[in-house]
């Protein structure tokens, strides 16, 4: 299992394509829907603090050369740690930049709805107050397909640090020996805002920081030290890359201990054997092993990744939906039938309402479409869609079926007079293919249905 943050978004492109959306105008030519789902809550036994919540988010669209195309600012109170929202694009944007968390770091220039590509990766942002670990800065780019799926890379621009401090048995053994503080010299608190491994920068701002008062009983190495083995102190820093700075910013750490009432102070750097260059990269865990001597200090090093489990959208066919649909409203006639009265103005009280799920195969697009869309038509009143991503966990969608046209009777395929009628059916998006197959929506053929693909609807006189 891997640990480095992957903050995995996905980007569905709902072309203009279907006929349905053609009839209500879904977009203007040259513009598409892009689903974006943001997810953090895969399990992670290395998150501590609520490190993979965010407050603020924005994204940022861009064309080949650079120009903005779109911007999308977001605000959460309290942190989330996933999203999900339907943009409409250009045709012409190609590259997304995501910012987490901007809101609590300073930046050199406030974000614009209008900063091109240049403008926000030549960025410094830096931390005039603590880190806090529900608020860290996160940064990912990636190229926006024209169709299909996408994944973005978000990552932390921070390193963490967590102290861990042992004694030998000759130290601990039938005495009080106790942590009182642990300092981080040379934490950095400035980065570049370019993704990737973009080094520091020209002009690192450090400062130290202790942490006091923690009273953390020290005892011997246990034989294996894991994500739940509680850490003296934890520190958050900003990318420092030797040879960037002087060597008297190399971070540091000095650990002072309380010994049946004596202090001892013990000082190292974050480096052993197999990490002997002092790096604070990215999106990184360092876990110092420190184990304090009567005459001095040892330390090992775990350099662990930081993140979530990665997730895939996994496209599967169509018999794998979970698919449960019914009307919201009863019947409103003796037989049993699905109807709607013309109104001029559409209300929720003369159309059919339906409410369903589809939850499986995640990322597959879905469309509702009307087999009479002369006399009948889709409401948007209250939340009413047409089509839609399915996303994991399922989420409730509405669609509202509404009279077009004052109630005349037409005449059937027999030549007799007949109410006006349509078939709703709803459709999904085969595994890898553009192609929909219409689910099995009414299995009981219910209100008067011959076809378990459909639900009749009925226009009945005022």
């Amino acid at each position: 299992m891997k640990h480095a943050l992957k903050i995995g978004i996905w980007l569905l492109a709902a072309l203009t394509a279907f006929s349905c959306q053609k009839e209500r105008g879904a977009g203007a030519v040259g513009e598409r829907d892009l689903f974006v789902s943001l997810d953090t809550r895969a399990a992670d036994e290395n998150v501590a603090q609520n490190d993979n919540l965010f407050r603020s988010l924005v994204f940022y669209f861009f064309t080949d050369d650079g120009t903005n195309s779109k911007t999308v600012f977001r605000s959460f109170t309290p942190g989330r740690d996933t999203y999900e929202e339907v943009f409409r694009l250009p045709v012409e944007a190609t590259r997304a930049v995501v910012i987490a968390n901007y809101e609590d770091s300073d930046l050199e220039r406030t974000l614009s709805l209008t900063m091109n590509y240049d403008e926000l990766t030549s960025l410094v942002a830096t931390k005039s107050l603590d880190f806090q670990p529900d608020q860290l800065l996160m940064l990912g780019e990636a190229a926006v397909p024209q169709s299909g799926a996408m994944s973005i890379e978000l990552v932390r621009l921070v390193a963490r640090v967590d102290v861990h401090v042992f004694g030998t048995p000759e130290l601990v053994t039938g005495r009080s020996v106790k942590v009182r503080s642990v300092q981080l010299a040379g934490q950095v608190l400035n980065t570049t805002m370019r993704p990737g491994d973009a080094g520091m920068p020209a002009a690192p701002v450090t400062r130290t920081r202790t942490k006091d008062e923690l009273d953390y009983t020290v005892g011997v190495r246990p034989s294996e030290v894991t994500a739940a083995t509680a850490p003296a102190a934890r520190f958050y820093s900003f990318q420092y890359v030797p040879g960037t700075t002087a060597a008297d910013d190399v971070p540091e750490l000095t650990v002072v201990l309380d010994v049946d009432g004596m202090e001892m102070t013990r000082t190292c750097r974050i480096a052993d054997a197999a990490h002997p260059d002092c790096k604070l990269l990215r999106n990184t865990i360092y876990r110092v092993l420190a184990e304090v001597k009567s005459s001095g200090i040892s330390v090992s090093v775990d350099v662990l990744d930081w993140q979530t489990e990665e997730s895939d959208i996994e496209w599967g066919d169509v018999s794998t939906a979970t698919f449960e649909c019914g009307p919201m409203t009863p019947p409103s006639t003796a037989d049993g039938e699905l109807t709607v009265v013309y109104d001029q103005i559409p209300g929720d009280a003369r159309m059919q309402s339906f409410e369903f799920y589809i939850t499986a195969p995640v990322g597959a697009l879905w469309n509702a479409s009307l087999t009479n869309s002369t006399d009948f038509a889709f409401s948007d009143i209250n939340g009413g869609v047409q089509n839609g991503v399915v996303v994991a966990g399922g989420q409730p969608a509405y669609i509202r079926v509404m009279a077009t046209s004052p109630y005349r009777q037409v005449q059937g395929a027999d030549g007799s007079m007949t109410d006006p009628s349509t078939r709703l059916v709803i459709s999904l998006q085969k595994a890898g293919s553009s192609d929909f197959e219409a689910l099995l929506i009414n299995p009981d053929l219910l209100y008067g249905s011959t076809d378990a693909h459909v639900y009749q609807i009925v226009q009945k006189e005022q």
